[in-house]
């Protein structure tokens, strides 16, 4: 019998969890039973997006939810080292960057720009300018998209 109930109280647990995630889940609430921030929550942990810039190079951008479309993003060298951390939102349209910077094979030059960018139907964008040198070559980006995104402005 004792087996019996720890198994009865793991299936428990576990329906548990699959529930709230169905009620909790931003497509399927309609009465926002588990709050606007938990929503809010769930969209920005599954809205990022890496976008690979040069062979040695990529950006990050992850939307905050907030009502001003707060957006982060980080320009990364390979996976892991930042070359730049920025953000942009409806209050800051343009993030410039003031000094050249350099991890390992990747340099970022100075004026390359992330800019946010409203769209038709509650989305916005994120687009990248600016050149990247990798590896000796030279890349000069423009309107390089780093996303899309709902907004909530």
């Amino acid at each position: 019998m004792r087996r019996f109930a720890t198994h009865f109280k793991a299936l428990l647990f576990v329906c548990f969890f699959v529930l709230i995630g169905i009620v909790c889940s931003p497509a399927v609430a309609q009465a926002d039973p588990c709050g606007e921030e938990a929503i809010l929550l769930t969209e920005a942990l599954t809205t990022n997006v890496n976008t690979n810039l040069t062979p040695n190079s990529n950006a990050v951008a992850t939307p905050s939810g907030q009502t001003n479309d707060l957006t982060s993003i980080q320009i990364l060298a390979g996976t892991t080292a930042p070359l730049w951390n920025t953000s942009v939102s409806t209050n800051a349209i343009t993030a410039t960057l003031t000094n050249t910077v350099q991890t390992g094979l990747v340099k970022l030059e100075k004026g390359s720009t992330v800019t946010y960018f409203p769209l038709v139907g509650s989305m916005y964008t994120v687009n990248f300018n600016g050149t990247i040198v990798d590896n000796g070559t030279k890349y000069k980006l423009q309107n390089v998209s780093l996303g899309n995104f709902p907004s909530n402005s």
